[in-house]
Protein backbone atom coordinates (compact mmCIF):
# COMPACT_ATOMS: atom_id res chain seq x y z
CA UNK A 1 0.00 0.00 0.00
CA UNK A 2 2.28 2.30 0.89
CA UNK A 3 5.03 1.21 -1.98
CA UNK A 4 2.34 2.34 -4.48
CA UNK A 5 1.53 5.69 -2.90
CA UNK A 6 5.31 6.22 -3.32
CA UNK A 7 5.21 5.17 -7.36
CA UNK A 8 2.41 7.09 -8.00
CA UNK A 9 3.77 10.27 -6.23
CA UNK A 10 6.72 9.93 -8.07
CA UNK A 11 4.67 9.99 -11.44
CA UNK A 12 2.75 12.53 -10.38
CA UNK A 13 5.55 14.36 -9.72
CA UNK A 14 7.56 13.74 -13.25
CA UNK A 15 4.32 14.90 -15.09
CA UNK A 16 4.04 17.96 -13.12
CA UNK A 17 8.07 18.00 -14.04
CA UNK A 18 7.28 17.92 -17.64
CA UNK A 19 4.19 20.33 -17.26
CA UNK A 20 6.21 23.08 -16.03
CA UNK A 21 9.10 22.24 -18.94
CA UNK A 22 6.85 22.72 -21.15
CA UNK A 23 5.26 26.53 -19.87
CA UNK A 24 8.62 27.36 -19.50
CA UNK A 25 9.51 26.68 -23.05
CA UNK A 26 7.24 29.47 -23.68
CA UNK A 27 8.72 32.23 -22.49
CA UNK A 28 11.93 34.22 -23.53
CA UNK A 29 12.63 34.88 -19.88
CA UNK A 30 12.81 31.37 -18.29
CA UNK A 31 15.11 30.85 -21.91
CA UNK A 32 17.58 33.68 -20.24
CA UNK A 33 17.54 32.33 -16.62
CA UNK A 34 17.80 28.99 -17.54
CA UNK A 35 21.25 29.65 -19.61
CA UNK A 36 23.23 30.60 -16.75
CA UNK A 37 24.92 26.97 -15.05
CA UNK A 38 22.75 26.07 -12.02
CA UNK A 39 19.67 27.50 -12.62
CA UNK A 40 17.36 25.20 -13.51
CA UNK A 41 13.42 24.63 -14.56
CA UNK A 42 12.25 24.74 -10.82
CA UNK A 43 14.24 28.10 -10.02
CA UNK A 44 13.25 29.67 -13.37
CA UNK A 45 9.66 28.71 -12.70
CA UNK A 46 9.61 29.73 -9.44
CA UNK A 47 11.25 33.17 -10.23
CA UNK A 48 9.15 33.70 -12.87
CA UNK A 49 5.50 32.45 -10.98
CA UNK A 50 6.61 35.16 -8.23
CA UNK A 51 7.59 37.86 -10.86
CA UNK A 52 4.79 37.32 -13.07
CA UNK A 53 5.16 38.76 -16.42
CA UNK A 54 8.49 40.71 -16.43
CA UNK A 55 7.02 42.89 -19.57
CA UNK A 56 5.00 44.52 -16.64
CA UNK A 57 8.18 46.36 -15.22
CA UNK A 58 9.65 49.34 -16.86
CA UNK A 59 13.27 48.64 -15.79
CA UNK A 60 15.67 45.98 -14.12
CA UNK A 61 15.42 48.54 -10.80
CA UNK A 62 11.74 47.84 -10.31
CA UNK A 63 12.15 44.47 -10.35
CA UNK A 64 14.99 44.62 -7.91
CA UNK A 65 12.88 46.99 -5.55
CA UNK A 66 9.89 44.14 -6.07
CA UNK A 67 11.90 41.29 -4.90
CA UNK A 68 13.37 43.91 -1.65
CA UNK A 69 16.66 43.66 -2.75
CA UNK A 70 17.19 47.58 -2.37
CA UNK A 71 19.32 48.38 0.16
CA UNK A 72 18.62 50.83 2.76
CA UNK A 73 21.08 52.64 5.33
CA UNK A 74 21.45 52.06 8.80
CA UNK A 75 22.82 55.08 9.44
CA UNK A 76 22.41 57.24 12.93
CA UNK A 77 23.59 60.55 13.64
CA UNK A 78 27.27 59.95 13.48
CA UNK A 79 27.08 56.37 13.62
CA UNK A 80 27.59 55.31 10.00
CA UNK A 81 26.33 52.06 9.21
CA UNK A 82 25.69 49.29 6.76
CA UNK A 83 23.50 48.98 3.84
CA UNK A 84 21.23 46.57 4.49
CA UNK A 85 17.84 44.64 3.00
CA UNK A 86 15.13 44.53 4.96
CA UNK A 87 13.29 41.33 5.65
CA UNK A 88 10.14 42.66 5.37
CA UNK A 89 9.06 44.07 2.33
CA UNK A 90 9.23 42.91 -0.91
CA UNK A 91 8.41 38.90 -1.86
CA UNK A 92 10.37 36.61 0.09
CA UNK A 93 10.19 34.01 -1.68
CA UNK A 94 11.24 35.90 -4.69
CA UNK A 95 14.35 36.74 -2.93
CA UNK A 96 15.12 33.50 -1.24
CA UNK A 97 15.53 32.15 -4.64
CA UNK A 98 17.28 35.14 -5.96
CA UNK A 99 19.73 34.94 -3.42
CA UNK A 100 20.44 31.01 -4.17
CA UNK A 101 20.23 31.59 -8.10
CA UNK A 102 23.13 34.23 -7.00
CA UNK A 103 25.08 31.98 -5.46
CA UNK A 104 24.89 29.33 -7.75
CA UNK A 105 25.54 31.68 -10.39
CA UNK A 106 28.86 33.10 -8.61
CA UNK A 107 30.07 29.26 -7.78
CA UNK A 108 29.25 27.40 -11.61
CA UNK A 109 29.26 30.66 -14.17
CA UNK A 110 32.16 32.34 -15.13
CA UNK A 111 30.49 36.20 -15.33
CA UNK A 112 29.10 36.13 -12.36
CA UNK A 113 31.65 35.00 -10.62
CA UNK A 114 34.59 37.65 -11.83
CA UNK A 115 31.75 39.89 -10.51
CA UNK A 116 31.61 38.51 -7.39
CA UNK A 117 35.71 38.39 -7.25
CA UNK A 118 35.72 41.89 -8.29
CA UNK A 119 33.32 42.68 -5.72
CA UNK A 120 35.20 41.46 -3.04
CA UNK A 121 38.09 43.18 -3.62
CA UNK A 122 36.51 46.78 -3.04
CA UNK A 123 35.80 47.96 0.05
CA UNK A 124 32.78 50.15 0.97
CA UNK A 125 32.45 54.19 2.07
CA UNK A 126 33.70 53.51 5.39
CA UNK A 127 36.25 51.36 4.52
CA UNK A 128 35.42 48.33 5.63
CA UNK A 129 35.48 44.29 3.20
CA UNK A 130 31.80 43.94 2.40
CA UNK A 131 30.31 40.90 4.01
CA UNK A 132 29.94 37.46 1.84
CA UNK A 133 26.06 37.64 1.67
CA UNK A 134 26.29 41.41 0.90
CA UNK A 135 28.05 40.16 -2.30
CA UNK A 136 26.00 37.04 -3.32
CA UNK A 137 23.29 40.16 -3.03
CA UNK A 138 24.99 42.09 -5.35
CA UNK A 139 25.22 38.77 -7.74
CA UNK A 140 21.22 38.22 -7.15
CA UNK A 141 21.02 41.78 -8.50
CA UNK A 142 23.19 41.62 -11.38
CA UNK A 143 21.68 38.77 -12.64
CA UNK A 144 18.38 40.28 -12.70
CA UNK A 145 19.97 43.53 -14.08
CA UNK A 146 21.46 41.01 -16.85
CA UNK A 147 18.24 38.41 -17.66
CA UNK A 148 15.62 40.71 -17.38
CA UNK A 149 17.07 44.25 -18.53
CA UNK A 150 15.69 45.30 -21.85
CA UNK A 151 17.13 45.68 -25.16
CA UNK A 152 20.53 47.33 -23.97
CA UNK A 153 21.27 43.84 -22.30
CA UNK A 154 20.36 41.86 -25.42
CA UNK A 155 23.15 41.55 -27.18
CA UNK A 156 25.12 41.57 -23.75
CA UNK A 157 22.68 38.00 -22.69
CA UNK A 158 23.71 36.80 -26.15
CA UNK A 159 27.38 36.78 -25.77
CA UNK A 160 26.61 35.59 -22.06
CA UNK A 161 24.99 32.53 -23.76
CA UNK A 162 27.45 32.12 -25.98
CA UNK A 163 30.42 32.36 -23.41
CA UNK A 164 28.53 29.38 -21.28
CA UNK A 165 28.00 27.52 -24.64
CA UNK A 166 23.84 27.39 -23.40
CA UNK A 167 23.20 27.83 -27.15
CA UNK A 168 20.12 25.79 -27.34
CA UNK A 169 18.78 24.32 -24.12
CA UNK A 170 16.39 21.12 -24.18
CA UNK A 171 13.58 21.65 -22.04
CA UNK A 172 11.42 18.80 -22.89
CA UNK A 173 13.42 15.45 -22.04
Amino acid sequence: MCLQEVKLTVLSLKNIDKQLKCLLKETSAAFYLMSIPGIGPLSAAVFLGELGDPANFHNARQIVKYAGYDPQESDSGSRIGRKCISNKKGRWLLRKYLFFMGMKGAVLSNYFQEYYLRKLETKNRVGQQPRRKEMLCAVAIKLIKVNLGKSSTAQFREGLLAENNYKSISLVN
